[in-house]
């Protein structure tokens, strides 16, 4: 199997010991990237007021270990990325800058109406989940792996 792009849901920075290397390796492989709250918080586009004691904490630390160049570049990280097929954003479509934990039916829904492509990859809530709409049922998948199909909707 060729790979034919990489996506990255957001969260480059803010969770690990290597945020130059994250980014670097992003940039080699020529990712298409969207901007999480990690990402955001670090460049100071968004408050991190909210966040826990340790998520300051490795807000400030990364802030420490990047340049500033790279703080740059990650307060202009788009929310969505879309192509002709998919859509990419770090959590719900709507209401994409408030970082919503895209956790249950009534956000899916909303993230479903504003689809306009069969596939949307989010990250944010890191538990790995398949949300499907398939006329006007919706469901959760349990698999991890999906055959797509053309009448349908996936949220992933």
């Amino acid at each position: 199997m060729r790979i034919e792009m990489f996506l990255c849901a957001g969260d480059v920075v803010g969770y690990g010991a290597n945020p130059r290397e994250c980014i670097r390796l992003l940039g080699q492989i020529k990712a298409s990237v969207v901007a999480g709250n990690h990402d955001w918080a670090v460049s100071g586009r968004l408050d991190a007021s909210y966040f826990t004691e340790d998520g300051k904490a490795a807000v400030e630390w990364t802030r420490s270990q990047i340049s500033f160049e790279t703080i740059q570049a990650l307060n202009h990280l788009p929310l969505i990325y879309k192509n002709k097929d998919l859509i990419v954003v770090h959590a719900t479509l709507s209401f994409p800058e408030k970082f919503i934990y895209l956790d249950d039916y009534p956000k899916a829904e909303a993230t479903f109406e504003l689809m306009d492509r069969p596939v949307c990859f989010v990250g944010h809530t890191h538990v790995p989940q398949i949300y499907v709409q398939h006329n006007e049922r919706m469901y959760l998948l349990s698999q991890q792996e999906v055959e797509i199909n053309d009448s349908s909707k996936y949220i992933v």
